[in-house]
């Protein structure tokens, strides 16, 4: 009984971890803190980034600042996180958000998944890729229309 309740504590205690990840990358990214950013993925991360894999985790922050160079302003936030495999080293997930994006004279709004890899690195969860997906995406005027 007691090997069952360390591995059940242990797996919520991962859960809440993974879920902290999630919501400081999108503090990281909203915030440009780019050191803090990089501190959220592997060394040998991935990403796909406008159809290119982007390896590397000084490669993923330099391609995401770039990528956020037009947008004055962002906010992430993120809503669940679905995990479909955890074990002791690494796991594998899905979440779910949206996005407001302050791109030239108008702001964006938009629904967008995650296609989520971690590793456990000395004691914490990093990214070992992460794969970006919009549901809709599309000027705050048209948000009424942009899911038909």
């Amino acid at each position: 009984m007691a090997m069952d309740l360390e591995r059940r504590l242990r797996d919520v205690e991962d859960r809440l971890a993974l879920q902290e990840l999630v919501a400081r990358y999108c503090l990281a990214i909203d915030d440009r803190d780019w050191e803090a950013l990089a501190a959220l993925f592997d060394a040998d991360a991935a990403m796909p980034i406008r159809g290119e894999e982007v390896r590397g985790r000084t490669a993923v922050v330099a391609a995401l600042r770039e990528r956020l160079a037009p947008v004055a302003r962002s906010v992430h936030a993120p809503h669940s996180c679905v995990l479909d495999e955890l074990d002791e080293e690494s796991a594998r997930g899905t979440v779910l958000g949206h996005v407001e994006l302050g791109l030239a004279d108008t702001t964006h709004y938009g629904a967008l998944r995650y296609a989520d890899r971690y590793v456990r690195r000395a004691d914490r969860w990093v990214f070992a890729r992460r794969e970006m997906t919009y549901v809709h995406m599309g000027p705050w005027s048209e948000v009424g229309r942009s899911l038909r």
